[in-house]
């Protein structure tokens, strides 16, 4: 689950955020078997030598066939351990944003940051814009006051730029873990963080500590 699928379920009022384990496949483990030389002798010498380097060639390209199975397994490990920490993120993160007393003010300021990192470069993709509008459609049946689905129809018509989402994280008082947690949620949703998002996440850097400051 995405991140703006996930406020709009919040949003739309269906309930806890439930984090699904991430299953399919067993802990890495690569067993290689022992080598054995067996010789002969008098006049099967050199047959003997011949099925030894024969025998020494098949252990080898099985050991090579084994490391590259374990490899493959390996990546697959860490491809599930990654989904599970990402969707972890996702679940705690909405769990926050319910326990905020503030929750339409705390909406509207993810809101904002998330779109912020999304259209980090200038373009939202696809699957993220259907996201989007599955947001939108949820905070129009969830009973929020018209003045916050009014600024969320503003902030999806025009996406704010770093500055002007931290704007509305302040008057929101967003702890900078959610910012820290949301950036990283959505770069990280591809599995690969582009050019333009690093350097969203260079600028948010440089600017965390002044944020921090404003909130005390």
């Amino acid at each position: 689950m995405g991140f703006f699928k996930c406020l709009a379920y919040v949003a739309g009022g269906v309930g806890a955020i439930v984090l699904a384990p991430v299953t399919g496949g067993s802990s890495l483990a690569l067993a290689i078997g022992a080598m054995g030389t067996t010789t002969a002798a008098g006049a099967a010498i050199g047959a003997g030598l011949g099925a030894a380097a024969a025998a020494a060639d098949h252990a080898s390209s099985s050991k090579d066939k084994a490391y590259k199975q374990g490899v493959t397994e390996g990546s697959k490990a860490g491809e599930r351990a990654a989904q599970q920490k990402y969707e972890a993120k996702i679940a705690a993160l909405a769990e926050r944003l319910q326990s905020y007393q503030d929750f339409d003010k705390k909406l509207v300021a993810m809101y904002a940051i998330g779109l912020a990192v999304a259209n980090a470069d200038g373009f939202i993709c696809e699957e993220e814009r259907s996201e989007l509008d599955q947001f939108v459609a949820g905070c129009m049946s969830g009973h929020l006051p018209e003045k916050v689905t009014e600024r969320i129809e503003k902030l999806t018509a025009k996406p704010p730029t770093l500055p002007q989402a931290l704007q509305y994280a302040k008057r929101a008082s967003l702890p900078k873990k959610d910012i820290d947690d949301i950036i990283d949620i959505i770069a990280h949703a591809d599995g690969s963080v582009n050019t333009h998002e690093q350097q969203f996440i260079a600028r948010w850097k440089a600017s965390a500590t002044d944020y921090q400051s404003s909130l005390a």
